[in-house]
């Protein structure tokens, strides 16, 4: 059996204000019960006026993040601006394989990592871990200082 599920994550975006990051998975229910990334939604915080005047907060899906990188998984998360990094594709969510609930007695295996297009919705490769490297642990993303 399969169905789906979803984790969210909050960023900081690059005026100030938060993202929430909505990831949907595919749960594989099975003898390795994996899960597998088939999508995310980003929302952006705003402020809506309410009839007496007071400000509520509101979640507004946005569809594109145009000059915008958004790196996301289990240790951190983080928007940066796209210039500067000419490896990286602009308007994409770059993700990393976040399960925890593994067999501890097994090899990890990074399997859910990738490039999230948001204007076609699709999904792509960034790395793939050689079969040989599959005992280290999860991906993590290093920050650089940015300036």
């Amino acid at each position: 059996p399969t169905e789906y599920s979803h984790v969210s994550y909050l960023v900081e975006s690059l005026d100030g204000g938060l993202l929430l990051v909505r990831r949907r998975y595919l749960e594989i229910i099975d003898d390795i019960n994996c899960k597998v990334t088939v999508g995310f939604k980003v929302y952006r915080m705003t402020r809506k006026h309410s009839s007496d005047e007071e400000e509520e907060p509101e979640w507004v899906e946005i569809k594109s993040l145009p000059n915008i990188l958004l790196f996301v998984g289990d240790n951190h998360s983080i928007c940066i601006p796209a210039f500067g990094f000419c490896n990286c594709q602009s308007n994409c969510i770059y993700f990393t394989d976040d399960c925890t609930e593994r067999d501890p007695d097994a090899p990890y295996e990074a399997t859910d990592m990738g490039i999230f297009h948001l204007e076609s919705g699709q999904i792509g490769k960034h790395y793939e871990l050689p079969q040989s490297l599959s005992y280290l642990p999860p991906a993590v993303w290093i920050l650089p200082k940015l300036q």
